[in-house]
Formats: C-alpha cells, structure tokens, sequence
C-alpha cells in the first residue's frame, strides 16, 4: 500500500515500511518498530537508509513521523496495515 502526503510517502508492505521525504527513504521491518506514539513509529534500532545523498538520510533514525498521515493512521488504511502486520502494536 503506498500513502502520500505532499512530498513525503510512505510504502507498506509485509517485510517492514518505508518513508520517503525529500529524497531521503528509511526502512524498517515490523519487528523494529516498538509503539506507535501519536504520529510518531517508535525504533527499536535505527532504521536501515536507502539512499545517503540527501543531508537528511545522514542521520540516524529511530523515529518515523507520520505527519501528514494522521487521518489515515486513526481510521484509515494505515491503521489497518499497522495492526495487520504488527499486532504487537497497540493502536
């Protein structure tokens, strides 16, 4: 499932999700991610960087906003992938 809001996407699959902004894209399985704060995937460990070029991807990751993706995480299809591919989650 892909989910954009302006330039920032994010692509859920089985293996994990990524995020994608401003050319920058982190990945992450669904084991990784410990609790869902209010907009925010909290990391167990930083998430993996696909790409490097942009000076955002030089930072180490252990948060994932989703910012923009509020409606979506409370009653949409977001909320549904989280809690189908990690129902460790407490949403």
């Amino acid at each position: 499932m892909l989910f954009s809001a302006t330039h920032t996407y994010l692509v859920i699959s089985p293996e994990g999700i990524e995020y994608h902004h401003l050319g920058a894209v982190f990945c992450t399985n669904w084991a990784n991610i410990i609790a869902v704060h209010i907009d925010t995937l909290v990391l167990d460990h930083p998430a993996d960087r696909i790409n490097n070029w942009d000076w955002f991807a030089r930072r180490s990751v252990k948060q994932i906003t989703l910012l923009g993706f509020e409606a979506q995480l409370r009653n949409g299809e977001l909320r549904n992938d989280i809690k189908h591919y990690a129902p460790h989650l407490k949403l």
